[in-house]
């Protein structure tokens, strides 16, 4: 199995993950995917054996030129927590910060670990989007994006526990950013 068809099944195996899913796609977004730590712990959390650990939000991004006031994320957002209160929905119009695509926009995203999202396609295909692949994620290696992303990258593995959570990270900070 490659690395991105292990990242797939991570997911279909995961019910609420696959609920959530079903849930965005509900909306017909464009371009909308589910990514970050909703992708990035699942598969940490298979990789340590470990039981899912809590989602701080579910980031659910779009990109939809024709309808870019914030209102309507903020509509989303209410209506997706109507529908599964319990979950942390987050939704962002990557249109609403100048990106063409929700591919562009993850290549801003801190790590390429965490750039890596999913989405229920038509015919209930379960499909990735990975700007930067998804071999650092399955190698369970935290890598900026690029080389002004390393301290943020830094504060975010110290506030998020990371190393204590998934005690298998290997960090690649400095050298080799982006």
């Amino acid at each position: 199995m490659n690395e991105a068809d292990l990242v797939l099944d991570i997911i279909a195996g995961d019910r609420w993950r696959l609920g959530t899913l079903n849930l965005v796609a509900e909306l017909e977004l464009p371009d909308a995917w589910v990514g970050g730590g909703f992708v990035r712990n699942a598969v940490w959390d298979r990789l340590h054996d470990r039981p899912m650990t809590p989602l701080n939000d579910i980031d659910v991004v779009y990109c939809d030129r024709t309808r870019t006031d914030a209102s309507i994320d903020e509509n989303l957002a209410l209506e997706l927590a109507a529908r599964s209160p319990k979950r942390p929905w987050s939704v962002l119009n990557v249109a609403r910060k100048g990106f063409k695509s929700v591919e562009a926009a993850m290549r801003k995203w801190p790590e390429t670990a965490t750039a890596v999202a999913v989405a229920i396609q038509p015919g209930n295909r379960l499909a990735l989007l990975a700007p930067y692949g998804v071999t650092d994620l399955v190698a369970m290696i935290v890598r900026p994006t690029s080389p002004e992303m390393v301290e943020l990258v830094k504060a975010r593995m110290e506030k998020k526990r990371w190393l204590k959570l998934y005690p298998n990270l290997e960090l690649a900070l400095e050298e080799d950013a982006g």
